[in-house]
């Protein structure tokens, strides 16, 4: 488990992170999603053990940085957002020489680079150099490296950067593995893989957690309208959907008698009410229904409303990119 308890972090006058706070059990990914500059790369750093927080506390299994910050670090799997690598040695004298180097391996270094081979699918190539291999190989070196003692976290910083489609399913399956036994924070810019991955996001925007919880719940508390998409054969003569509570507008299109819809309605009634009073109104009017489903608010429009709405807020201070 992580804990991150009100951890604040400065350079000078610039305020890198502010106050924040976050909890990630074992089994569960947490996504961090922020603009450059949001502070990310400094909280990462201090729960790597590179920064040390101005306030605050950073907990690894319950294990406080601060009161043994050398035993925390141990607990900790990293794959930075360039994961560095030794290009002339061959897969299997890399992973033997940072497992040397690992304190948890000591002892059993060699069924440890083994665990770690087949972790990442590594079997077949483990006596090629790292630099001849693709970038998609490359990535499972550097994934492979961080669970090196099997590690009960592991933080993840951009860890599909730069692979293509195929490469980037193969890592998220394996990441996905990893978390049924593992507490993962992942920081990403690509919000697809956000929604794909994540069981939690928090949003970090210039040094502070400005929300955070599940997908769903995310969609709930930044979304003013529930999307209703239907599709019905019959006559379409008049709204049978206006006397619907919380009803907001409709747009249609009609071909031939069969009739596609979306409808929208405010967040006052929660969503599968308003599914089956429009299932009921369409029937009652006769209508074959053929398709009735609620439109799910994309995670780049919940971002992008964020950033806009939070960008005005004085007491959010962007920043300096320049922050090491």
């Amino acid at each position: 488990m992580i804990t991150i308890t009100d951890v604040t972090k400065s350079f000078g006058s610039k305020v890198a992170v502010d106050a924040v706070s976050l909890e990630i059990p074992v089994g569960q990914i947490m996504g961090l999603v922020g603009p450059n500059g949001a502070g990310k790369t400094t909280l990462i750093r201090m729960l790597t053990g590179f920064y040390v927080p101005d306030q605050g506390c950073i907990s690894i299994e319950e294990k406080p940085m601060a009161g043994g910050r050398c035993h925390a670090k141990r607990l900790i799997g990293h794959l930075p957002e360039h994961a560095p690598a030794h290009p002339e040695r061959t897969v299997r004298e890399y992973l033997t020489f940072m497992a040397q180097m690992t304190p948890l391996c000591q002892g059993q270094v060699e069924s440890e680079v083994s665990r770690v081979a087949d972790a990442c699918y590594l079997k077949k190539v483990m006596h090629q150099r790292v630099g001849t291999l693709s970038k998609g190989f490359q990535h499972r070196v550097a994934l492979a490296q961080s669970l090196l003692g099997d590690p009960p976290v592991l933080i993840l910083d951009e860890p599909t950067d730069g692979l293509d489609p195929l490469q980037k399913f193969e890592t998220r399956r394996m990441i996905q593995e990893m978390a049924q036994t593992k507490a993962i924070l992942l920081t990403t810019h690509i919000l697809e893989e956000v929604e794909v991955l994540c069981d939690r996001i928090a949003f970090l925007l210039a040094g502070r957690i400005v929300s955070a919880g599940s997908l769903p719940d995310l969609r709930r508390a930044h979304t003013s309208e529930v999307t209703v998409d239907f599709k019905i054969q019959g006559i379409w003569t008049n709204s049978p959907l206006e006397e619907i509570g919380a009803y907001r507008s409709l747009q249609l299109t009609q071909d031939d008698g069969l009739i596609q819809g979306c409808a929208r309605f405010s967040t006052e009634r929660p969503a599968q009410e308003i599914l089956a009073d429009v299932a009921e109104a369409l029937l009652a009017h006769n209508f074959r229904l053929l398709s009735l489903s609620e439109r799910e608010t994309p995670l780049g429009e919940i971002y992008r409303d964020l950033v806009k709405s939070h960008s005005s807020d004085q007491s959010l201070h962007p920043t300096d990119a320049a922050i090491p």
